[in-house]
């Protein structure tokens, strides 16, 4: 109990850092995408050291695989990525730094899709979420927008549509 307070405490605190902040587009501040980019890295270019911006993705899904293989495609897509296999581990990932943007599997054990948003939305942490599923049944997509998705995505997904959709909801949230 005592740790299920004190993730509750980190996710209020979170959810003050979540809220829309308004940026300002710097120079190389866009990825390849053209897309404003939310953690900073340093990288050595010579003798240059240059900052970075990059998306911070968080993946929720239970199947290890799926997680490994979007983990992948947003590395290799140059954005930072946390995986997490189950609800607690994604509540402590947003406490500690919270993401761009999380893609959520909606056909989950324990906590599923709607139950991680509508705990997200009580608590007022405010963050792009891409719902992935394999599970497309009449009116998922209809009712994960209503408990707040940004988009709804169909397993199995395309790399380039996925890439292509985190950008989109990650320059939309920048420009709130």
């Amino acid at each position: 109990m005592r740790t299920s307070l004190n993730v509750i405490s980190r996710l209020a605190a979170a959810a003050a850092r979540c809220a829309p902040a308004p940026m300002s587009p710097k120079p190389n501040a866009h990825s390849a995408h053209g897309v404003l980019l939310g953690r900073v890295e340093t990288r050595r270019y010579g003798n240059t050291v240059m900052a970075e911006r990059r998306t911070h993705v968080a993946i929720l899904d239970d199947d290890q695989s799926v997680r490994t293989a979007i983990g992948r495609v947003l590395k290799t897509s140059e954005m930072t990525v946390d995986s997490c296999a189950t609800s607690g581990e994604l509540f402590n990932v947003i406490a500690g730094n919270c993401p761009d943007c999380l893609v959520l599997d909606l056909q989950m054990p324990g906590m599923n899709g709607f139950d991680v948003m509508k705990y997200l939305n009580r608590r007022g942490v405010s963050i792009p979420i891409i719902v992935i599923s394999a599970h497309d049944e009449p009116g998922s997509r209809e009712n994960c927008l209503c408990a707040g998705a940004t988009a709804f995505l169909r397993k199995p997904l395309d790399a380039d549509e996925l890439v292509k959709t985190i950008g989109d909801v990650v320059a939309a949230q920048a420009s709130c």
